[in-house]
């Protein structure tokens, strides 16, 4: 998998506010603290298809924007399917 799209200013904003919630726990490897951010977000379909990509969006001033988008080889879906994607990220935090 690779990132077909990736909005870094976007995502940084969303992963700080993300942050500010106190949900996410540290971690310490060789004495580094991470945070690690899990989300995730869930997509209905209505119809067949064929999706190959999982997006990850947010909500900005009323309009979705898209954030990431990982393109993959796909998968077939049918009307009532629902998908869960876990976004995990991982930072370093002083």
């Amino acid at each position: 998998m690779k990132f077909s799209d990736l909005n870094l200013p976007a995502l940084k904003s969303f992963l700080d506010y993300e942050a500010t919630r106190g949900n996410d726990p540290i971690i310490t490897v060789d004495g580094q603290n991470f945070q690690v951010i899990r989300r995730v977000q869930s997509q209905s379909f209505d119809s067949e298809e064929l999706v190959a990509s999982t997006i990850l969006s947010d909500a900005v001033d009323g309009k979705n924007i898209i954030l990431a988008r990982f393109a993959h080889d796909g998968y077939s879906t049918i009307p009532g399917d629902t998908l869960e994607s876990m976004w995990t990220f991982v930072r370093s935090v002083a």
